[in-house]
């Protein structure tokens, strides 16, 4: 009898055991860098979760790319999609920009993956904050 493997992804038999060793996902605390554990602190102060809300209402708690692409219909106020506050300027990267307005921008789950991967340029998101702060001025 045969198996899907969910380490390599081959088929293999029931009995045969994957070479493949089990990668962990995420890294524990003191397996961590220094700038990796100040970023993950920031995270978690006041100071940020002031800054995203702050944020997030600036944005009418709406993804910015999907109000430009006008993907909403007439009940925009009851859209339940998770949303997210993007760096578009990596905070670690830049760190006295982590809390600058015309850096962050709201988005949903899947434009924010797109942005860290790279296929939404970060000259595009930044247009859109400046865009965003100006209406709100």
């Amino acid at each position: 009898m045969l198996k899907a493997c969910s380490r390599c992804g081959r088929i293999h038999k029931k009995s045969e055991k994957c070479d493949i060793k089990y990668q962990k996902k995420y890294k524990n605390y003191s397996e961590m860098e220094e700038n990796e554990r100040d970023y993950k602190e920031f995270l978690s102060s006041a100071e940020w979760q002031l800054k995203r809300n702050e944020i997030k209402c600036r944005d009418l708690y709406l993804c910015s790319l999907c109000s430009e692409n006008k993907e909403y219909n007439d009940r925009r106020a009851y859209d339940t999609q998770p949303l997210e506050v993007h760096h578009i300027i990596k905070a670690k990267v830049r760190p006295d920009l982590r809390l600058n307005n015309f850096n962050l921008i709201t988005l949903c789950r899947e434009h924010h993956r797109q942005a860290d991967a790279g296929i939404i340029k970060a000259q595009r998101l930044l247009d859109l904050a400046k865009k965003a702060e100006a209406r709100r001025e």
